[in-house]
């Protein structure tokens, strides 16, 4: 099978589910980054049974609310665009599971031609606090562990960017990956400037595509309707619910409203743990042809 699609999973844990799924992208072209902070028995265990097509990326730590998980975020982006052949990156946690077998997310994924496909949002944004996530950039932060420790500054963005959020999870086009990469390879104080933005995998990228003078001319449209299925139910929480048997439904809806309507179908749901719901991974197989 020909693939258009290359995948970058960022994970730091949870075996078998990494392992069921690397086998169930297959045969896409899928570079791995696993926390450097993970033990030698965690990588040797994925690396012996991944799948041919698979590359791990060299490590470094990835904690939390880093700049770490960012950078190998483009580590991992740019060693799919190598191959000629790579239309889109789609870039996962280690918790993420596809709702399409791999010829489904291959033909998603051509559907949109120049196009990403990615959750974006202007700053401020009502659901990120009192200053609707503005004080992730003018303030300085450090995460110690996993705390928020920051001290109130009048930092302004990096000339060229407008404020912007999303998800970290998403599907970059080619052309949108290679502007992407050349701009921030050109603006090294992008990156320094993001060690003390809080969160920083939630508001880099999302402000580089938020800002087509940064990226240069002519940049193609990008679709801002997510291709997972994650549920945010429930106050104050600082990650998604974990898919349980109750979501299937939930998800199968979903799925064919989109089909009637005409619009993109769910790729990928967030997250899963094949160790705390097997039922849940067996199910999803059971209707994933292949």
């Amino acid at each position: 099978m020909t693939t258009n699609l290359a995948i970058v999973i960022l994970a730091h844990s949870d075996l078998a589910h990494l392992q069921h799924l690397l086998r169930r992208l297959a045969p896409l072209h899928t570079f791995v980054h696993i926390d450097a902070r993970a033990p030698a028995s965690f990588v040797n265990a994925v690396s012996v049974s991944a799948p041919a097509d698979t590359v791990f990326l060299d490590r470094q730590p990835t904690p939390w609310a880093s700049l770490g998980l960012v950078q190998a975020e483009l580590r991992g982006i740019a060693a799919a665009l190598t191959d000629p052949a790579t239309s889109h990156v789609a870039v996962l946690s280690g918790t993420c599971y596809p709702l399409l077998p791999a010829s489904g997310l291959c033909a998603a994924t051509a559907a949109l031609g120049q196009r990403s496909r990615v959750v974006l949002f202007p700053l401020p944004f009502s659901g990120w606090g009192r200053h609707g996530g503005l004080d992730r950039y003018t303030r300085l932060h450090w995460n110690v562990a996993r705390r928020d420790l920051w001290v109130p500054t009048r930092r302004q963005l990096p000339l060229g960017l407008s404020p912007a959020g999303g998800q970290q999870q998403k599907i970059l086009s080619r052309t949108h990956a290679t502007a992407l990469l050349a701009a921030l390879g050109n603006r090294p104080d992008i990156l320094d400037f993001w060690r003390h933005v809080w969160v920083p995998d939630e508001t880099l990228i999302p402000s580089c595509l938020s800002s087509p003078d940064f990226l240069g001319p002519s940049i193609p449209e990008v679709i801002t309707d997510s291709a997972w299925f994650t549920d945010w139910r429930g106050p104050k929480l600082t990650g998604p619910r974990w898919i349980e048997e109750s979501h299937i439904p939930w998800i199968k809806a979903e799925q064919a409203e989109r089909a009637r309507n005409g619009s993109p179908l769910l790729l990928f749901c967030r997250k899963l743990s094949l160790a705390r719901f097997p039922n849940v991974v067996h199910l999803l197989d059971s209707d994933l042809p292949g």
